[in-house]
């Protein structure tokens, strides 16, 4: 981010975001969706009597019914003030898209929590980190403080489901390794779109360049020779 010119940072955020605009109104379409089987299952889970078996599918649900009110007001938000263009883009469209991917993560985070109860897999928080890496683009300083706040969320929920020590700290050593993992992907995602926008960047100044030799060419020629030639 540093390489990019101060005066051209705000446009260069302009451009990430109307992507990632773009990006999590699609992915908050297809979550409602997918949530809805989701929500079917628990009923059939229910019907099994397993939500009073087993707590852990009571607790999905509940997270399942979070999401889909999340998603819902999510998408009519996102709908409604979606921005016309790259220019259009505010403050306020940026903080959205940041709390649509924190939130996601804590979310992540939390159906791994529950999931202990169940299978004890972590398998929705890994999902999770990676979608987040490789679907948007952050700053550096953006993208650790949101995986490191799901982190912590991550790693003091399961301390209390868990109660088998070695799987415990299998869970410890193989989720902070894959956040580290993560974190670094989306690194090499965000680079590769500052790389870009220099590189348009520089096209465009090029051909400014070019256009304004031109016309002092021509200038120039037209005032020295004769208009007969």
């Amino acid at each position: 981010l540093r390489t990019i010119p101060s005066d051209e940072r705000f446009a260069f955020f302009q451009e990430i975001y109307f992507t990632n605009y773009y990006r999590a109104r699609v992915f908050a379409a297809a979550l409602f969706v997918i949530n809805l089987f989701l929500i079917y299952r628990d009923f059939v889970h229910a019907a099994r009597g397993l939500w009073a078996t087993m707590p852990g599918y009571l607790y999905l649900f509940y997270l399942h019914v979070i999401l889909l009110a999340v998603l819902l007001v999510l998408i009519i938000v996102m709908t409604v003030t979606k921005p016309s263009g790259v220019r259009s883009v505010r403050v306020s469209h940026i903080v959205t898209v940041l709390l649509f991917m924190l939130f996601m993560l804590f979310w992540a985070a939390s159906v791994s929590t529950v999931d202990q109860m169940i299978h004890g897999l972590i398998a929705v928080y890994i999902i999770g980190l990676f979608v987040i890496a490789v679907a948007f683009y952050t700053s550096g300083a953006t993208s650790f403080l949101m995986y490191f706040a799901a982190h912590a969320c991550f790693l003091i929920g399961i301390s209390h489901p868990q109660s088998g020590p070695n799987v415990l700290l299998g869970h410890y050593l193989n989720g902070t390794a894959l956040v580290i993992v993560a974190w670094v992907l989306s690194r090499l995602v965000f680079s590769s779109r500052v790389k870009e926008f220099l590189d348009t960047r520089t096209i465009e100044r090029q051909k400014v360049e070019i256009k304004e030799a031109k016309d002092k060419t021509e200038t120039i020629l037209t005032n020295i020779l004769p208009e007969n030639i």
